[in-house]
């Protein structure tokens, strides 16, 4: 109204909304199959809240795609209907348990996460009250966070080529000792015991996956920055107000994100959305085509 003098009530930018979301629909379930025969995938979640209940908003993708979708839960039902049954490609996550259903081929535990962990228990330790003299697991938690810290350098090697395939597995052999070195014998704190057991028993053979596998980063760094508008938007509105809302909420962002990410004009492709045909939107969103 103020910049070209057209008046625009509320009630009409909700309809935009909802038509580019009904229009978008096809589009969106092709990201999901796209997403589900990707060779790699980053996947997260969050809390999310519709007209107050108490929601799940879920990410996956990759630099090429983006795919939100927002369920009543955070079971491995809303896992499967992300990722589908037996996931042929390499998942990375937080190693969340709902994403056992999905049968990943390959996984590769988000190091990052490990190490936020490992931080947060020496920062737990040092304000526990009274003081309690754990060095043990003192010495663990510094060892995972020295041992974090190279793995993210050598994926930052292997993702500029600096680190060619068959040189990078050759060092899992000796990450392995490294790590049993200093984790296998059990702690004097259970938190810290707990973290132990899950680096060598529950995530042992998804911590090394990105030396193995193209394309696989050590972290799980891309989801949740990709996450965070979200967790943004929350903050402020705290959720969506109803079921078409949360639906325009997944569809549209997964299909604005995705024509960011192929190097499309998001706006172009909306505009193309709305006024022309799905194949016309379908070449709008796509770097080269359907």
């Amino acid at each position: 109204k103020n910049l070209f003098g057209m008046p625009l009530v509320p009630a009409s930018a909700m309809n935009f909304d909802r038509q580019a979301t009904a229009k978008g629909r096809g589009l969106y379930e092709e990201l999901r199959l796209k997403l589900q025969c990707s060779p790699v995938v980053h996947a997260d979640e969050t809390s999310w809240r519709e007209d107050g209940q108490s929601h799940f908003l879920w990410y996956g993708g990759h630099q090429d795609l983006a795919f939100f979708q927002i369920t009543p839960d955070r079971s491995s039902e809303s896992a499967l209907l992300l990722l589908g049954k037996e996931f042929g490609g390499t998942l990375i996550s937080d190693a969340y348990a709902a994403y056992n259903a999905t049968e990943p081929r390959y996984w590769q535990t988000c190091w990052s996460h490990l190490n936020r962990t490992a931080g947060d228990l020496q920062e737990q330790i040092a304000l526990t009250r009274p003081p309690i003299a754990v060095p043990q697991s003192l010495r663990f938690l510094k060892q995972v966070q020295r041992l974090g810290s190279h793995l993210c350098k050598l994926g930052d090697d292997r993702r500029h080529k600096r680190l060619k395939p068959a040189q990078a597995k050759a060092l899992i052999p000796a990450l392995q000792k490294r790590l049993k070195r200093f984790a296998s014998v059990p702690l004097d704190y259970h938190p810290a015991e707990t973290l132990r057991k899950r680096l060598m028993e529950k995530d042992h053979d998804k911590l090394f996956s990105f030396l193995r596998q193209q394309g696989v980063d050590p972290t799980n760094n891309h989801a949740e920055r990709s996450i965070r508008p979200h967790v943004i938007m929350r903050k402020i509105c705290n959720g969506t107000r109803s079921p078409a809302g949360s639906e325009s909420h997944a569809v549209l962002p997964s299909l604005l994100q995705t024509a960011q990410r192929q190097g499309k004009n998001p706006l172009t492709f909306v505009f193309t959305l709305i006024t022309g045909s799905l194949d016309a939107a379908r070449h709008a969103l796509f770097r080269n085509g359907p």
